[in-house]
């Protein structure tokens, strides 16, 4: 399989900054795949045993953190 390569100059330019900005901000950025965890979590586990229906990106990532072995 053969790397993405970005459509604009834009994607590049995130891609590269985006490691710094995730350790500078940890609560603001959430990978993809992090968030499709969760989504799944949430069905999987049904949201009753959650305390809401809105997750804030601490939550997501204590979710996928639970999840991986």
């Amino acid at each position: 399989m053969e790397p993405r390569k970005e459509p604009t100059f834009s994607y590049r330019m995130l891609r590269a900054v985006y490691p710094v900005f995730q350790v500078l901000f940890p609560n603001q950025a959430i990978r993809a795949d992090e968030l499709a965890r969760a989504m799944v979590d949430v069905v999987l586990r049904q949201t009753q045993e959650r305390k809401g229906l809105v997750f804030e990106n601490r939550d997501i990532r204590v979710m996928v953190k639970s999840q991986t072995p």
